[in-house]
């Protein structure tokens, strides 16, 4: 595996940190006046579009298994892939 290809893993995950560090940044920053509502409201959104940009950048099941190179080896050890094959 390379650096490519882990990032390309891990793709998700770091979507969620920025999206957690943008919430904090925002609220800290940004909002540290606000009404408690308005702070938790915007929090709220920006969380739930951090979790969108994450399930976006999920790698897309592909023909042969998923989108990064062996995604598929534990799947084949245990047999999975042969009866997700067959329907």
């Amino acid at each position: 595996m390379n650096y490519t290809d882990l990032f390309r893993a891990t793709l998700p995950e770091t979507a969620l940190e920025i999206a957690a560090l943008l919430v904090l940044i925002v609220d800290l920053g940004l909002l540290r006046k606000s009404a408690l509502k308005m702070r938790v409201t915007i929090a709220a959104l920006l969380g739930v579009a951090g979790c969108g940009a994450a399930h976006a950048a999920q790698p897309q099941p592909q023909v042969h298994g998923h989108g990064y190179v062996g995604s598929g080896a534990g799947l084949v050890r245990f047999g999975i892939a042969r009866r997700i094959h067959r329907f």
